[in-house]
């Protein structure tokens, strides 16, 4: 009863029906493993800094498996929804040939003692964990939270007056704040903050709430160890150390996915932490030993492109595969950054798949996808524990339908590979910079420095896009312009969620300021009432089958052994993955985590090995049958059987056996 109070007060209990709090995700979970005993497996893999349970269900297997993480931001309470709707599609019957040879790890609620913030009084988006920290650091312990200044259940924003604030009303919609643009002649008006006072008068607002530390920042890598909300140190959060335990026991993990706020197949990943790097010109000193064998100086600091030049075609770096981002990390030059150019290929697959499956259901693909935080869950998965990961946020406010612009009005990277000079060149230097920006450009990369190129013959556009992408440009912007979302926010609003905006009032601070409350409420972007959200739910479970039967799939092919004389027979074995995903995403093979495909064979009683290993390995088998072979020499009696398995610790396994000479 309490939450209806709550949403009807907000103006929103149609909006937020078909959610369910923390307890009932955890009654649900229970009865679930009541109703299929056999079926479904549910496991306690930790507790909260609150001491509430993290629950994960196994479903399925044995096999290559999928991992579904959702909510350890919170707020996020669709993706719960999502991962238990998947949890009881698998449940009902229905995938059972899928089931036979995949496995479903599934995690609903990974940070619950924030889920229940969207119900309780007032409502504000939660991250925190249930721990205690000092967040402005300040020697005292959320002492200075958000506060419901207007009382109507819900905590939004307060705007106070001031001719030093950096914030003014939207002049294209008076309803919302912008940051004030002085290249514009705009002037700040306002300060606004999370609605509150000052609690412990230090001239901040709302900075040190109740609660700890936000487990989606506190994962082991691209860890912020600067941003006092990541906690101390990568998995100092019981909710983050018991997603990393318990995955590290499960190596047959061939993918995650995490129901979160950012979707990494709407908008590709760049990066941990979302931002590009230029891993090139990171400057580092080169250890004292290998400079002089290189005749460099130990003193000075070098960019890694030009380290790369100089090492890249040594023997050494050749064995090992080793690309201009692994000899950055040798150097000390910080973790991996940017994800692996032949994993991107498969991500930008999944993608196209992707937005055709949301385009079936109705749903949009223009909006932004945003990228996964530093130290969130994703990076880890992909850069340290070595799977194809991927984040999606199930649901998001759709863009307005606007009229597209003319294919050639829209400046794309691609379109620059075709153009002439002279089409570049009447483009102009505004259109220039314009498109550098969106695109997101190196810095180095100037309009003045293009054009004089083009013009001197010594640059083709088609050279120049090159260059571009080589030096970290060309991904799709992070997010629309604030402003273009915040209309697109807006008329949503008005359309679907009466009331999920409040207007701004009027009221008086302790100190006799006046300032004034409102803004968009805090789950009117996230949680869409219950007719918006099913059809999201259903795409996204459809999405994740689709994804589980495309996972790597071992096989052996063929197996044949020819007799040379004297019980001496040549055996051939060819192995192959016959899924449409690697084995090992490339930068799982870079980490060597995962045991690699192994195609060994079985010799029968008495037989020998005349010389060699019996078995051969690859650290990885691109998706779409491409091939492990082996051949050995082995000394058997005709009529005997000779075996061969082939097995890897996250592609599943497969054994086939021959009578040499012939026969059953």
């Amino acid at each position: 009863m309490r939450y209806g109070i709550v949403l009807a007060a907000a103006g929103l209990l149609g909006a937020q029906t078909g959610y369910l709090d923390y307890i009932a995700v955890e009654r649900r979970l229970e009865e679930l493993a009541r109703q299929h005993p056999q079926r479904m497996k549910l496991e306690v893999i930790g507790a909260s800094a609150a001491g509430k349970k993290l629950y994960a269900a196994q479903v399925g297997g044995p096999g290559p498996a999928v991992f579904v993480g959702a909510n350890i931001v919170g707020w996020h309470n669709a993706g719960t929804q999502a991962a238990l709707n998947l949890l009881e599609r698998l449940l009902a019957g229905k995938d059972d040939k899928l089931l036979a040879t995949r496995a479903f790890y599934i995690a609903p609620a990974l940070n619950p003692d924030a889920h229940d913030a969207m119900f309780l009084a007032p409502r504000w988006r939660r991250s925190h964990n249930g721990a205690k920290s000092d967040k402005d650091r300040d020697g005292l312990e959320g002492e200075d939270g958000p506060n419901d200044l207007n009382n109507d259940g819900r905590i939004t924003q307060i705007r106070i007056p001031d001719p030093a604030g950096d914030m003014l009303s939207d002049p294209d919609n008076p309803r919302l704040m912008i940051r004030a643009d002085a290249l514009k002649g705009q002037k700040g008006a306002y300060k606004v903050y999370t609605e509150g006072i000052d609690d412990d008068r230090d001239g901040q607002y709302s900075e040190d709430p109740h609660g700890g530390y936000r487990p989606d920042k506190n994962f082991a890598h691209g860890f912020a160890d600067n941003d006092p909300e990541s906690g101390p140190w990568p998995s100092s959060t019981p909710e983050a150390k018991a997603v990393m335990d318990y995955l590290l026991t499960r190596r047959n993990v061939a993918l995650a996915v995490v129901y979160g706020p950012a979707n990494n197949l709407l908008e590709l990943p760049r990066g941990a932490g979302g931002a590009p790097t230029d891993v090139g010109q990171m400057r580092v000193r080169v250890p004292r030993q290998m400079a002089q064998m290189a005749g460099l100086d130990p003193e000075q600091e070098y960019t890694i492109d030009e380290l790369w030049e100089m090492f890249k075609d040594q023997p050494m770096a050749r064995q090992m595969n080793m690309t201009k981002e692994m000899l950055a990390q040798f150097l000390g030059g910080g973790p991996a950054l940017r994800p692996d150019e032949e994993d991107l290929k498969y991500y930008g697959k999944l993608a196209e798949d992707y937005k055709k499956l949301l385009e079936k259901a109705g749903l949009d693909t223009r909006r932004a996808g945003r990228q996964s935080p530093a130290g969130g869950p994703q990076n880890w998965l992909y850069y340290q524990y070595g799977v194809m990961a991927i984040e999606l946020d199930v649901w998001g406010v759709p863009r307005r339908k606007t009229e597209a612009p003319k294919p050639e009005q829209a400046l794309t990277l691609e379109r620059l590979e075709k153009m002439t000079a002279e089409e570049f060149l009447a483009l102009g230097e505004e259109k220039i910079t314009a498109f550098l920006k969106e695109i997101k450009a190196p810095p180095m990369v100037q309009p003045a420095m293009l054009l004089e190129g083009v013009k001197s013959g010594k640059m083709t556009p088609a050279r120049m896009a090159a260059m571009v992408k080589q030096m970290g440009g060309g991904a799709t912007p992070a997010r629309a312009p604030v402003t273009g979302e915040q209309a697109d926010l807006m008329a949503y609003i008005d359309q679907e969620a009466p009331g999920g905006f409040v207007a701004w009032t009027a009221v008086t601070l302790p100190d006799g300021r006046k300032a004034e409350v409102g803004g968009v409420d805090p789950f009117v972007e996230v949680a869409p009432p219950e007719r918006l959200l099913g059809p999201a739910l259903a795409a996204h479970t459809d999405m994740v089958l689709d994804l589980a039967g495309r996972l790597a799939q071992l096989s052996v092919a063929s197996v044949e052994a020819q007799p040379l004389g004297r019980g001496v027979w040549k055996v051939k074995a060819v192995a192959a993955n016959t899924g449409g995903l690697p084995t090992h995403s490339k930068q799982g093979q870079r980490t060597r985590n995962y045991v690699p495909v192994r195609l060994a064979l079985e010799l029968p009683k008495g037989g020998a090995l005349v010389s060699g290993v019996p078995w051969v390995t690859s650290e990885r088998l691109a998706g779409g049958a491409e091939a492990l072979e082996g051949e050995w020499l082995v000394r058997a009696e005709k009529g005997e059987r000779i075996g061969v398995t082939v097995a890897s610790s996250n592609a599943g396994s497969d054994r086939k056996e021959i009578v040499l000479g012939g026969g059953k």
